[in-house]
């Protein structure tokens, strides 16, 4: 199943996090993107940031296919499906910060 909601995102240049309320319960990952799309898209409206992604991920082929990176995702998920992981590209010369800040009260640690 494909579930992804965003706008243009250049992966290798993007922060990635994941939900880890998500881990293997599909309503908390369903949930945790409808209430958190909104706020991103904002985000990327202002010119906050460049891109973002929150990518419902159920399948080791869907983490594939997505270009998660399961490595840093194992330490949390391990094999538990489904997740959110969410890329946020940073707007050129920003830290991140803010949305660091942000996505980690949203219990989403950053992993990349």
């Amino acid at each position: 199943m494909i579930l992804w909601y965003g706008r243009l995102v250049m992966s290798g240049y993007a922060h990635a996090y994941i939900h880890r309320g998500s881990i293997g319960n599909e309503a908390v990952a369903r949930a945790f993107i409808q209430a958190t799309e909104p706020e991103i898209d904002r985000l990327y409206e202002q010119g906050t940031i460049e891109g973002y992604q929150l990518v419902y991920v159920d399948s080791p082929e869907e983490a594939e296919r997505e270009l998660v990176l399961t490595t840093r995702v194992a330490p949390f998920a391990a094999d538990r499906f489904p997740y959110v992981y969410v890329r946020i590209q940073p707007k050129e010369g920003d830290s991140g910060d803010v949305f660091d800040a942000r996505l980690a009260e949203l219990d989403c640690p950053r992993i990349a």
